[in-house]
């Protein structure tokens, strides 16, 4: 990274964060406090159905306005209308309702993301992708994206594709459940753990391909990866954002990520002879107490992450 202009474009970002604030104290609208992020700055724009997040990014290649929310709400249009008048402020939108790639992102980074945060049944997955102009090409052609918005037929289609094309390109951490509550037993931080994750698959990747900028969703304190990199991971640019699904490096992440959990389903279904369900409602009890009936309650300890609260529940 080039020290001058990282600092020079830090204090344009700056600037401009001070000029948006300044344009939009005339509206009616509820303006959130500043936020400080990984190399941006950020604040939302609020009304009683909708709101819009401005995002001011910086780095060592320039400064960038980024527009998320509904582009066909009213208060969507007046803020990127209000935007596009001020020739000051190279704007792009995102669009997190709908697929869309008219964004710009970096040539070359790591894409980071896990599945199975939410789940009581099954293992936490996080993987990490490299991805560079040629790759993003056939990503987009595969029509890539956040795995959240796909069938799990599709997300086991699309990453047996990835999984094929791109075998170099990527890497998977799985923390199966008997050692995750392990280490969870010892941190008792989810967001540590996860952390620890990330910066394990940034890190074998490096150990591939040298890149100076990684990307994953932003989760507790954006410190939490940091602290866990280690030689290499240091040396590298992190940011941290909201829906960072929208950058298909990321999307690539998510699918392998979820296509690895829906595969420990399967062996677990296939081994138990029962269905297991996502999430942690109802039906989870329901087949958490059919375990424990069956295997006993230090079977369903291999199965499940039992800091839940939903455990005690059972």
């Amino acid at each position: 990274m080039n020290d001058i202009n990282f600092i020079n474009n830090k204090k344009q970002a700056e600037k401009i964060v001070k000029e948006l604030l300044e344009i939009f104290q005339w509206t009616n609208y509820t303006i959130t406090p500043l936020s400080i992020g990984s190399y941006n700055f950020n604040f939302r724009i609020k009304e009683i159905k909708s709101s819009v997040n401005v995002i001011v990014y910086y780095g060592s290649k320039g400064t960038k306005v980024v527009l998320q929310g509904n582009p066909n709400t009213k208060l969507y249009k007046e803020v990127s209308e209000k935007l596009s008048k001020d020739s000051k402020f190279k704007q792009y939108k995102v669009t997190n309702e709908n697929q869309t790639f008219d964004f710009e992102e970096p040539e070359s980074y790591i894409g980071v993301d896990e599945s199975g945060k939410g789940d009581f049944f099954g293992p936490l997955i996080i993987a990490g992708f490299f991805i560079h102009p040629d790759i993003k090409k056939e990503l987009i052609h595969l029509q890539v994206q956040d795995s959240k918005k796909l069938t799990d037929e599709k997300v086991i289609k699309l990453a047996n594709e990835i999984k094929l094309r791109f075998a170099d390109y990527f890497n998977v951490v799985q923390i199966y459940p008997k050692k995750y509550n392990e280490l969870y037993e010892k941190i008792k931080n989810l967001n540590t753990l996860l952390a620890w994750g990330h910066a394990r698959c940034i890190e074998n990747i490096l150990n591939k391909h040298k890149v100076s900028l990684a990307i994953c969703d932003k989760f507790g304190n954006e410190k939490y990866i940091k602290n866990a990199l280690m030689k290499e991971g240091k040396q590298i640019d992190l940011i941290q954002t909201t829906n960072a699904e929208r950058y298909i490096g990321v999307a690539a992440a998510s699918i392998l990520a979820r296509n690895s959990f829906l595969e420990w389903l399967k062996r677990t279904e296939e081994k138990l002879g029962i269905k297991i369900p996502k999430g942690s409602n109802q039906k989870v009890k329901e087949v958490a107490k059919l375990i424990v009936k069956f295997h006993g309650r230090d079977a369903l300890l291999n199965y499940v992450k039992i800091h839940f609260k939903t455990m005690n529940e059972i």
